[in-house]
């Protein structure tokens, strides 16, 4: 249900790390690994150190677990 709200802020101002956080969160439920890894990375560059930076990281993190398991 956010994601359209999600994309719309991240069009308005793409300097919104909520706005690319939600949407890497998005990506990554959806299996969608380069969208994910795009947004999550967007995160990391716009907001170093934050808590959206920290969640960010740990979802990356897991996207490189699960393609080292398979």
């Amino acid at each position: 249900r956010g994601v359209p709200f999600a994309r719309a802020a991240a069009t308005v101002d793409p300097e919104n790390p909520h706005a690319c956080l939600i949407l890497g969160r998005y990506a990554v439920f959806f299996n969608q690994t380069e969208a994910a890894r795009a947004s999550l990375g967007r995160v990391l560059e716009l907001a170093p150190g934050s808590p959206q930076a920290d969640l960010a990281s740990v979802l990356l993190e897991s996207l490189t677990m699960v393609r080292s398991a398979e």
